[in-house]
């Protein structure tokens, strides 16, 4: 915005003569013709600019003071030139804008034949702002007259080499500052003492000592800074120490009415905020509420910085109540929490797994005008939204709202449609375990949710690679195979890992190639798994149970014989079966129609220590039924633990009523 404001000052200030016509008493060029627009232009001198500028500049609207250099408007009065092209500069200064700046000089340069030390101030301010230290030293040694160099000038070099750390441009400055004449002022020693927190605690509380030896009365713009470099120092207690004292000499109170408060205050605030960082990095957590119960008795008040500290701690307890609180008090102070407080509160009410009050807290958000960052899309993404279309949905928001997806954003898409696909065959199993109405029709109504979730990947995918340009790591390679494998394309997840093989970037890890795997194994393709076991053994990419697991997926569909013979390979390579291995021998059984056999593996599972999963013992009850043996199924019944039987209640009501 500032920039569009600019516009006007920086084209009147490039046109050749353009202050010379103006502001040396020289009549316009084209002088009003008619009453109306002498009218206007008189109209126009009312306030004058000048005035209008230093308004604008007390508050801080940077915009309005290049608004109010209207040209037109002081024509017909020189006298205030000067000043408005000081104010002009001051902006420029505020604004971080040199070029702008220096290019005011340059034509007032042609113009008049004083420019003032506040132009001079504002072009050292705007390449200090701009992080051009050099510079900076440079058009103050080179530029500024010696007559025109002053303590502000200095001070604002000093602030920029403790920015950098510059510790030896600090004390060359200081010593030129002597030179000049100019003297040592408070914020001078502002910066002395801010430069000795770079050395040490110690060095800090030396040029502290010599400050109070030399003044004899601290003010608080010094023992502000004190306080924030004993904090910076990691020195807590100290800081505390000090910190008192500064709001015990420099209270602000509603007794407290003088003229400069708010910069008290804001001083005082920034102390505050400084031990309580201090406290917090510390975890000295009994320092930390002293510190907030005296901001609290010194009538303080808090800030964003300060709730969000809080908030970092509110988060570490893991209190999803607590942090909502936070953002209820801000609301109610005037103060709209920032992203980092919601980027606390989603993840909070992600661990505790409330998905409705993470929605809740993501609308709120969105209602105050908080603008997302991609980290609080992708944290909704990760845990807040379940099916593929809300995914969808807060994708295109992402967009909209002009942030850019990184890969994160990507893998948590391709992670919602893993657990989407996995949630739609589990759903299947289980409306045809339970024989609930139309179950025969839920696998085809399953194919139609891969379908239509395959479709949006493929997109996903796309955009990823040819829109974003960004490369597959091995998270993104696992995620995007997984998520092909659970939406039953066995063929594109081969195809991303063949491409991953050949494109030369990061070769595919142990992850992806046991995701290929398993995505071909379940719909059966066990040629190609093998193929591919074999291509990761030829790449060095040692085998490992996991892997096996993948490929006994494949053979249950193939006959007890091929699973004897995984089974063999696994004993051989010095493995043990696991809770994986063992569910998927029990859907062997129910793939083979012969649901006996899953029976056996149950039990034998059990006795190893091991618990099934839902969809192990769906596939079994289901295939049970089917054959009518629900003798088998009161003993599977008996096998379970008590959720499991809580999420087997209505099938095993429905084999009592058989019984």
């Amino acid at each position: 915005m500032l920039r569009q404001a600019v516009r006007g000052a920086r084209s009147f200030c490039g046109r050749p003569g353009a202050l010379s016509s103006c502001f040396c008493g020289h009549a316009p060029s084209t002088p009003p013709e008619s009453p109306n627009e002498r009218l206007e232009a008189s109209v126009d001198l009312l306030p004058r600019p000048v005035e209008r500028m230093r308004d604008a500049y007390r508050n801080n609207d940077l915009e309005r003071v290049f608004e109010s250099f209207d040209v037109k408007a002081f024509q017909g009065d020189c006298s205030d030139a000067e000043h408005m092209l000081g104010l002009l500069a001051a902006a420029c200064g505020k604004g971080g804008d040199a070029d702008m700046a220096k290019m005011v000089l340059e034509r007032t340069k042609k113009s008049f034949t004083r420019v003032g030390y506040v132009t001079h101030a504002s072009i050292i301010m705007a390449f200090c702002k701009q992080g051009k230290l050099k510079e900076a030293v440079d058009y103050l040694a080179n530029s500024v007259p010696v007559h025109h160099r002053t303590d502000s000038m200095y001070n604002t070099v000093l602030a920029a080499c403790v920015a950098e750390g510059n510790t030896v441009e600090f004390d060359r400055q200081l010593a030129q500052m002597r030179v000049a004449g100019c003297k040592e002022t408070e914020l001078t020693w502002v910066q002395k003492i801010r430069k000795a927190s770079l050395v040490s605690s110690i060095e800090t509380q030396m040029v502290w000592q010599s400050y109070v030896q030399s003044v004899g009365a601290a003010g608080y713009p010094c023992l502000s800074a004190y306080v924030c470099s004993l904090s910076r120092c990691n020195e807590g207690r100290k800081a505390a120490y000090a910190l008192r004292e500064l709001v015990a000499l420099f209270p602000v109170g509603r007794e407290s009415k003088e003229k400069f408060k708010w910069s008290r205050e804001s001083h005082i605030r920034a102390s505050f905020n400084a031990v309580l960082n201090c406290a917090k990095k510390a975890g000295d957590f009994e320092l930390f509420k002293s510190v907030l119960h005296e901001m609290t008795e010194a009538e303080i008040k808090l800030d964003q910085y300060t709730y969000n500290m809080i908030a970092g701690l509110a988060f570490k307890a893991g209190g999803a109540k607590d942090l909502q609180a936070i953002v209820d008090q801000m609301v109610k102070s005037g103060i709209i929490p920032g992203g980092r407080i919601y980027h606390a509160l989603l993840r909070a009410r992600q661990k505790a797994g409330d998905l409705e009050a993470a929605s809740r807290s993501w609308k709120q958000m969105m209602q105050f005008g908080v603008i997302p960052t991609a980290h609080n899309f992708n944290q909704i993404l990760e845990g807040c939204i379940e099916d593929c279309e809300s995914g969808a949905e807060i994708y295109n928001s992402m967009q909209s709202a002009g942030c850019r997806p990184d890969r994160c954003t990507f893998v948590a898409l391709f992670q919602l449609v893993s657990k989407y696909g996995k949630k739609v065959g589990g759903d299947a199993m289980s409306a045809a375990a339970k024989k609930e109405p139309g179950w025969q029709m839920s696998r085809n109504v399953a194919h139609e949710h891969w379908r239509f979730a395959g479709d949006i990947l493929r997109k996903w995918e796309k955009d990823m690679v040819e829109k974003n340009n960004i490369p597959h790591n091995e998270a993104s390679l696992t995620a995007l195979i997984q998520a092909y494998g659970r939406v039953r394309l066995a063929d594109q997840a081969v195809r991303v890992l063949n491409e991953a093989v050949s494109s030369g970037g990061e070769p595919p890890g142990l992850n992806a190639y046991n995701s290929a795997i398993a995505s071909a194994a379940r719909e059966g393709k066990v040629g190609v798994s093998r193929k591919l076991m074999k291509d990761m053994q030829e790449r060095g990419v040692g085998l490992s149970l996991e892997t096996y697991n993948a490929l006994l997926l494949g053979c249950s569909r193939q006959g007890g014989l091929k699973i004897m013979n995984v089974m063999g390979e696994i004993e051989a390579a010095g493995m043990k079966p696991d809770r994986v291995t063992y569910d998927v021998l029990i859907k062997m059984g129910c793939t083979r129609h012969q649901p006996q056999y899953g029976v056996k593996w149950l039990r034998e599972m059990k006795r190893k220590g091991f618990e099934p999963s839902i969809e192990s013992l769906t596939a079994l009850i289901s295939k049970l039924l089917t054959f009518g043996k629900h003798d088998l199924v009161s003993k599977v019944f008996e096998l379970m633990d008590h959720e499991q039987r809580l999420h087997f209640a209505h099938t095993l009501s429905q084999v009592d009523q058989v019984e």
